[in-house]
C-alpha cells in the first residue's frame, strides 16, 4: 500500500507514526516506533530518495546532534554521499546560531565548507581526518572559537595558511607533516593547550617563547633528536604545566628542563633517556612524572625535592637502586618499579603513604621490613623476583587490597593472610605450594575461607597452561 504513495508523504507519515509511538509507553508502542524507524532509514538511505530535499526531514526525525550517528550507521552510503548529506542538514538547520559544537571530522573534505560561517556562536570545531589546507580570512569573524582540531589533513608549513584567530585557546595540528612551527600559530598570544603530536619536529619548536599562557604542550612521536635545543626560549613558558614527549626519539633530558619551573605533569616515557640530572630537583611543582620504557640506569638524588610528585613510572628500565633520598617522597602514591634490575629497595621506603607499589620482573630478594609501615598500601605486586618467603610485614597492612606473588619462589601460604580484611585479590602458582610442609597443612582450608568471602583468587598453573 505505501507502494503508491509519492515517497515524500510515505516518510511524513512513518514520521507520524514514529512520534505518536514516542508519545505513548508500553512496549507496543516501542516496537512499533523501532519497526517505523528501520523502515524510515532504508527509505531515507535509497538512492531514489536520497537527495537534498530529505535533509529538513533528517533533522526532524533524528535532530542535529543525531544526524551524523544515523548517516554513520549505514553502509549503503558512500563517504562521499555521507559527507554530502550531512553538509545538507547543516545547511538546512534553522537555528545555526544556537549550536556551539561541530564535529566535521572524517569526512574528506579537501575545501573548508561555506555553511560553518553561519554558525557564529562555535565554540568548537572539529575539522580533523579531512584534506583540508586553506582556511577563508571569513573564519575569524567567528569570534566564539576557542578550541580548532586541524589533525591529520596533511599540513606541510609552507601551503597551509590560517586567518588571524586571536581568541583560539586549544590548536590541535597533530598527525601532520611540520617540521617548525608556523607564523600564523606565533600570532596566536591567547593559545593555552597546543597539540603538535606525530609531526616531523626534531626539537621543541622556536617561537614559543611568545605563548606566555601556553598551559599544555604535546609533542609527542616526533623525532626530538635535538630535544635540548630551544630549551632556553622556553624560559618564558611561565604558564606551562604539562608537557607530553613520549615515545621522542629522545637522547638526553636538557639540564634547561629546570626553566619550565611550574611543571606538574611531565612525560618523558618510552624514549632512549639514559641520564637524568639533578636540575630535575628544580621543578618542585611536579606531580606526575612518566619515565617508562626507557634506558635510566639512575635516579638522582635531587629528585627528592620534588615533594608534590605522587605518580611516578619507571617500570621497563635498567635501575640496579634508588637513592636513599628517594624515600622523601611523602606524597608519593603511586610508584611503578617493575622490569628493572633493582636488588634492593631502601630501608627508609616504610615511611612513605604509598598506595600502590610494582616491584614485578626485579631481582629483588626481600621487602624491606619498614614495608609493614606502608598502612595505606592497596596494591603490590612482587611477583617474577628472587623472593622465597611470603614477606611477613605486608601482614600488617589492613587495607591492602590485591597481592601478586605469581611466578615467585614462596611455598607457604600463612594463614595469617585471612586477618587482611580488605584483600579483594590473590594471585600466586599454585604448582609453588609445598603441601607437604608442615606450615601448609591448612592450605585447602584458608583457600576456602578466601573463597567463601570472596576473595578473587588467581591460582596459576603454568605446567598445565591452566588459570583457576
Amino acid at each position: 500500500m505505501l507502494g503508491y504513495l509519492p515517497t515524500n508523504r510515505i516518510l511524513i507519515r512513518i514520521l507520524k507514526i514514529v512520534r505518536q509511538a514516542g508519545t505513548n509507553k508500553g512496549q507496543k508502542p516501542q516496537r512499533m516506533k523501532t519497526t517505523c524507524l528501520a523502515l524510515l532509514l532504508g527509505l531515507l538511505t535509497s538512492s531514489a530518495v536520497f537527495a537534498q530535499d530529505q535533509s529538513e526531514l533528517i533533522l526532524k526525525t533524528f535532530g542535529l546532534d543525531s544526524a551524523r550517528s544515523f548517516l554513520e550507521s549505514h553502509s549503503t552510503l558512500s563517504l562521499e554521499q555521507k559527507t554530502a548529506s550531512l553538509i545538507k542538514v547543516y545547511e538546512k538547520n534553522p537555528d545555526p546560531l544556537a549550536i556551539k559544537e561541530m564535529d566535521l571530522s572524517n569526512l574528506g573534505l579537501t575545501t573548508f565548507p561555506d555553511f560553518i560561517l553561519k554558525y557564529r556562536n562555535l565554540n568548537t570545531l572539529n575539522l580533523s581526518n579531512n584534506r583540508i589546507t586553506r582556511l577563508p580570512k571569513q573564519l575569524r569573524k567567528l569570534s566564539n572559537l576557542q578550541v580548532l582540531n586541524l589533525s591529520d589533513n596533511g599540513l606541510h608549513n609552507v601551503e597551509f595558511e590560517l586567518p588571524r584567530l586571536k581568541q583560539i585557546k586549544t590548536l590541535d595540528l597533530s598527525k601532520n607533516e611540520l617540521n617548525e612551527l608556523p607564523l600564523w600559530v606565533k600570532k596566536i598570544k591567547r593559545i593555552e593547550n597546543l597539540h603538535l603530536g606525530y609531526n616531523e619536529f626534531m626539537s621543541l619548536p622556536k617561537g614559543l617563547r611568545k605563548h606566555r599562557k601556553l598551559e599544555s604542550l604535546d609533542i609527542r612521536g616526533n623525532n626530538l633528536v635535538n630535544f635540548g635545543d630551544n630549551f632556553r626560549s622556553a624560559k618564558r613558558l611561565r604558564s606551562l604545566n604539562t608537557l607530553i614527549a613520549y615515545t621522542s626519539n629522545i637522547q638526553q633530558i636538557p639540564d634547561n628542563i629546570s626553566f619550565l619551573k611550574r611543571l606538574k605533569i611531565l612525560d618523558l616515557s618510552q624514549n632512549k633517556v639514559r641520564y637524568i640530572s639533578g636540575e630535575i630537583g628544580k621543578l618542585t611543582r611536579l606531580e606526575q612524572l612518566y619515565l617508562h620504557n626507557s634506558q635510566i640506569e639512575e635516579l638522582p638524588a635531587e629528585i627528592s625535592q620534588c615533594q608534590q610528585l605522587f605518580m611516578l613510572t619507571l617500570q621497563q628500565n635498567k635501575l640496579r637502586s634508588l637513592p636513599e633520598e628517594f624515600t622523601e617522597l611523602k606524597n608519593l602514591t603511586s610508584l611503578f618499579l617493575n622490569n628493572n634490575e633493582l636488588q634492593y629497595l631502601p630501608e627508609g621506603i616504610g615511611s612513605m603513604n604509598f598506595s600502590e607499589v610494582y616491584v614485578h620482573y626485579n631481582k629483588l630478594f626481600e621487602l624491606p621490613k619498614s614495608f609493614g609501615g606502608l598502612s595505606d598500601l592497596e596494591h603490590i605486586r612482587f611477583d617474577n623476583t628472587f623472593i622465597t618467603e611470603f614477606p611477613p610485614q605486608l601482614l600488617k597492612l589492613n587495607k591492602v587490597a590485591s597481592i601478586n606473588f605469581t611466578d615467585s619462589y614462596i611455598s607457604i601460604l600463612p594463614e595469617a593472610i585471612l586477618n587482611l580484611s580488605s584483600l579483594e585479590i590473590l594471585a600466586f602458582r599454585e604448582a609453588s605450594i609445598d603441601r607437604n610442609h608442615p606450615l601448609n597443612l591448612n592450605y585447602d582450608e584458608v583457600v576456602r575461607k578466601l573463597y567463601e568471602r570472596g576473595v578473587k583468587l588467581y591460582l596459576i598453573d603454568y605446567e598445565n597452561g591452566k588459570q583457576k
